[in-house]
């Protein structure tokens, strides 16, 4: 199942799921706004594990941040969560300035496991070798987010 994130009301973040149906609160560290956005929840009660695909940053400064905030309070409430960084995603993993490193290893050290594509990186001149000891490089992306999505992952959220 995913959900993909359009503009909602009031500056917040609309699902296109409707399945998704409960909400958290967006920490005001992260977004001071403290809009409301869908969270997945499991059908089952156990254990949910969640991909989020991250692939855009230019255009949208501060989506990536409210996924990251959402990834949080997914993890915090117990479920799993792993975040896969392609195109332009991988700017995310150099910060500048907008906290989404600190972001980032914070969910790291929770026990999300954070995915770059190696090419990506490559291109966009990244020094792989510099990277945080919690990032994992893959060079087949592809191969590996289609692997992660259908036999790892009960929900994808993608931006």
């Amino acid at each position: 199942m995913i959900c993909s994130f359009t503009p909602g009301s009031f500056g917040g973040l609309a699902c296109q799921q409707s399945s998704m149906d409960r909400t958290v609160e967006i920490p005001p560290k992260i977004y001071p706004t403290r809009d409301r956005i869908p969270v997945p929840v499991s059908k089952d009660g156990n254990q949910l594990k969640v991909g989020f695909v991250i692939t855009a940053t230019a255009s949208r400064e501060q989506e990536p941040l409210r996924m990251l905030a959402m990834a949080r309070s997914i993890q915090e409430r117990g479920d799993h969560v792993d975040l896969f960084l392609l195109g332009d995603g991988v700017q995310l993993i150099r910060g500048s300035g907008t906290g989404s490193l600190d972001a980032l290893g914070e969910l790291a050290e929770m026990g999300s496991r954070v995915f770059l594509s190696g090419e990506h990186l490559k291109a966009s001149g990244a020094d792989v070798e510099s990277l945080p000891h919690w990032a994992e490089t893959v060079e087949r992306p592809y191969d590996i987010l289609v692997k992660l999505s259908m036999e790892e992952w009960d929900r994808v959220v993608s931006l």
